[in-house]
């Protein structure tokens, strides 16, 4: 099966300052679509939550990230939970990662191939039923390992591989 990842784009450098007044490496924060801030981007119309975090990552073999502009340092994901569009099931996820290259151009590659994109018919709308619904932390910030504790899923590399079948 053809991934369904996009291309690599340039994106405004200030992001990552952004990115990193909400979180450090080894931290999560996420938000509802009621209190998301303006300044991360938009995951649509139909977003419900998103989950910031970042991670360090030295270099990377994702097949559609050329080696010149490899992550070399800080990464932030940003995870995305929609649902169909006039619909309130099933949720999907999309993530969106974020990085500098070492010439300082801060790029983005955005991957529906999550583990999570498609897992679970849900019939519950608000913050609280997502929570419930996909296992996440109660905590609306903390440490990755606590996310994944929670029975969570945050991976910087598996949904931006393609898929071999």
């Amino acid at each position: 099966m053809p991934s369904r990842n996009k291309r690599p784009n340039q994106v405004e450098t200030s992001l990552l300052d952004i990115f990193a007044g909400y979180v450090n490496p080894g931290e999560y924060v996420y938000f509802g679509s009621s209190n998301a801030p303006e300044e991360i981007p938009s995951g649509g119309d139909d977003f419900r939550a998103l989950v910031l975090a970042a991670s360090t990552m030295s270099s990377t073999s994702l097949p559609d990230i050329p080696p010149a502009i490899a992550p070399r340092s800080k990464v932030y994901l940003v995870r995305y939970f929609r649902n169909y569009p006039q619909s309130t099931t099933p949720r999907k996820v999309d993530d969106v990662l974020y990085w500098p290259d070492i010439q300082g151009h801060t790029w983005s590659i955005h991957s529906k191939e999550s583990p999570d994109h498609h897992s679970t018919i849900m019939s519950s709308t608000d913050m609280s039923g997502l929570i419930t619904d996909l296992d996440l932390p109660s905590a609306s910030k903390g440490t990755l390992e606590e996310y994944r504790i929670a029975g969570a899923y945050l991976d910087f590399e598996k949904p931006f591989k393609d898929k071999k079948k």
